[in-house]
């Protein structure tokens, strides 16, 4: 199967990419996706564990099986005071 992936903001820059097409195994997790990604992009490696990932309109965790097709846009942690 295949995912598109959108990087933003920050992602994009360290990844010089607005967007990557990934092919995976059918059910294969978020997770297999994130260690493809810090593997095809080493620059991203240093924010695996505070990036976040949406796919449609709802966040993801690492254990969301993914689907052909799907759009998953990289996010930034915001955090306020």
């Amino acid at each position: 199967m295949k995912v598109t992936v959108q990087f933003f903001s920050f992602y994009k820059n360290l990844a010089e990419a607005e967007s990557a097409t990934v092919e995976l195994a059918e059910g294969a997790k978020l997770s297999t996706l994130v260690n493809l990604l810090m593997e095809q992009y080493p620059s991203l490696a240093s924010t695996r564990e505070r990036a976040m990932f949406m796919i449609g309109q709802r966040m993801a965790s690492r254990e969301t099986v993914l689907s052909d097709g799907d759009q998953i846009i990289m996010l930034q942690t915001v955090g306020g005071g």
